[in-house]
């Protein structure tokens, strides 16, 4: 199942369903990539870190090592 959800200024994303894989794409608000950002893949029940990573030069960060459930 693909979710996608649009912030804006770093708002938090909240996913609430099992995943495996996140995939974070940030663009600016002229639509070019975000290069070098921070991305931290946190879990929500006790802000435990999953993953974390930098944006490429495409602005798209992947995780694959997230648990299912």
């Amino acid at each position: 199942m693909r979710r996608e959800t649009v912030t804006h200024s770093g708002t938090p994303i909240r996913i609430t369903i099992p995943f495996y894989q996140v995939e974070v794409l940030m663009r600016d608000s002229f639509g070019a990539p975000v290069r070098g950002a921070k991305v931290d893949v946190l879990w929500g029940g006790g802000g435990r870190l999953l993953d974390s990573g930098t944006t490429g030069d495409d602005g798209r960060f992947t995780s694959g090592r997230i648990p299912v459930g």
